[in-house]
C-alpha cells in the first residue's frame, strides 16, 4: 500500500508535462539526432554521441548513452505521425514524456525498496514501513527531480538512477545471501551477475552511473561483517569466520552440502 501511494504521488505531480513540447536540447537529442529519428541505421548508437554525432568527429561532445539513445528511437518510432520514422518529421511528445514520468515513477519504487534495505537494521519493524514512505515520498517529490523528468533529452538521469538502484538492491540480495555462508559458493554468481549487468546498464544511460561502484564498496565496508568481499577471501584463504569455531563452520558446510542435494 505504501508503495503504490508512492508511486501515485510521483505520476500526480509530474503529469502536468504530459502535455509538453520539444524544447531545448530535446531538439538536438531527439528530433535532429539520425539515430532517434531513423536516418541512420540502429547500430550507429555505438558509434555516435548523445547528441547524433560521430564519436570520431572534433565537434562530438563524446556524451555516450546508447540505451537512453536506442529508448528515444523506440519512443520515436511510436509517436511518429506518420508512421515511419524514416519520413515523417511531426513525432508526438506525449509518448516521450510519458515514459519519462513512467521511469520517474519506477525509480520511486525502487527508492521504498532500497530504503527499506538500508534502513531495516537501524529501525525496527513498527517504523520501517512508515520511514521508507516517508524516504520514497521525498524522492517522488523532490523539486530537484522537476528538469530530469520534463525535460525529455534529460531522460538520461531518471533512466540511469532505475539502473543505479537496480543494481544495488541486486548487490544487497548477493550481501544478504551471503551471511549465510563462511565461504563464496557459486550459487551466489547469478544474483551478483545480475547486479554487474544493471550496473553496465547505469554506465550505458549515462556516464556518471559508474559511481555505483563506490556506493556498492562502501555498503559493502560498512557492514558487520563486510560482505561479499570478506566471503570471497574467506574461500580463497580458507579462514574461518571470527568468533566460530572448528565444529560449527564443519556444521554450516554440512548443511549447505544438504542443501544443495535437496535442491538436486
Amino acid at each position: 500500500l505504501s508503495a503504490a501511494a508512492v508511486v501515485g504521488l510521483s505520476l500526480g505531480s509530474f503529469s502536468n508535462c504530459l502535455d509538453g513540447l520539444f524544447v531545448y536540447d530535446d531538439n538536438v537529442a531527439v528530433l535532429r539526432n539520425p539515430v532517434v529519428n531513423g536516418r541512420a541505421s540502429l547500430g550507429q548508437v555505438w558509434w555516435r554521441d548523445y547528441w547524433g554525432d560521430p564519436l570520431a568527429s572534433p565537434k562530438s561532445h563524446k556524451s555516450w548513452r546508447p540505451v537512453t539513445t536506442l529508448s528515444f528511437r523506440w519512443d520515436y518510432s511510436r509517436a511518429t505521425s506518420g508512421g515511419s520514422a524514416e519520413t515523417s518529421t511531426s513525432p508526438s511528445s506525449w509518448p516521450f514524456h510519458a515514459v519519462n514520468v513512467a521511469l520517474h515513477a519506477v525509480c520511486s519504487l525502487l527508492g521504498v525498496i532500497a530504503a527499506r534495505e538500508l534502513l531495516s537494521p537501524a529501525v525496527g519493524d513498527q517504523t520501517l514501513a512508515a520511514a521508507s514512505t516517508v524516504a520514497g515520498a521525498l524522492f517522488a517529490t523532490h523539486p530537484a527531480h522537476t528538469e530530469a523528468v520534463d525535460n525529455i533529452a534529460c531522460r538520461a538521469d531518471v533512466l540511469m538512477g532505475c539502473f543505479f538502484l537496480l543494481g544495488f538492491l541486486a548487490y544487497a540480495a548477493t550481501v544478504r545471501r551471503c551471511d549465510h555462508y563462511s565461504f563464496f559458493p557459486a550459487r551466489l554468481l547469478p544474483p551478483l551477475g545480475v547486479a554487474l549487468l544493471f550496473t553496465l546498464l547505469a554506465v550505458l544511460s549515462k556516464e556518471t552511473g559508474m559511481t555505483i561502484v563506490a556506493i556498492l564498496a562502501c555498503y559493502d565496508a560498512l557492514r558487520d561483517p563486510p560482505l561479499p568481499l570478506a566471503a570471497i577471501g574467506r574461500g580463497a584463504g580458507g579462514k574461518k569466520k571470527a568468533g566460530r569455531g572448528k565444529k560449527e563452520e564443519e556444521e554450516e558446510v554440512e548443511e549447505e552440502e544438504e542443501e544443495e542435494e535437496d535442491d538436486d
